[in-house]
């Protein structure tokens, strides 16, 4: 977690500039009006940024407040910049090994698992309900 506000890559944390100690990032990354950053990067993680304050511009990409923009994987390092105060969280880890199916809070390997999980959660709320 980055305290102070960040200005350039010699901000960083000497912990963070050596490699991860597990296969997954989370960093909660607050950026000062003004930053022009470069983060280092795992090459082999898969990334995305999520906004949670301010407007940023993540390796060119406005992203603001309440936005996720997805980085894939294959970078060794992120271009940030802020205009204005902002926070972000910066998520990463190794990549599935199969291909999975995303929607709302459901994960699944098909469209199957997840229409199943739907309608399981939905009769659960429902019963709850009543």
């Amino acid at each position: 977690m980055f305290t102070p506000p960040l200005h350039n890559a010699a901000d960083l944390p000497s912990a963070y500039r050596r490699a991860p100690y597990t296969p997954i990032v989370g960093a909660d990354l607050i950026l000062a009006a003004g930053t022009d950053a470069r983060l280092p990067l795992e090459r082999d993680f898969e990334y995305a940024v999520l906004a949670m304050s301010g407007a940023a511009v993540v390796d060119g990409v406005p992203v603001e407040a309440g936005s996720m923009l997805y980085l894939g994987s294959s970078r060794t390092e992120l271009p940030l910049r802020a205009d204005v105060d902002s926070g972000l969280m910066l998520l990463g880890g190794e990549p599935f090994a199969e291909k999975i199916v995303m929607w709302w809070n459901f994960v699944g390997r098909t469209g199957d698992d997840i229409a199943q999980a739907r309608a399981d959660w939905t009769s659960r709320s429902l019963a709850s309900a009543r």
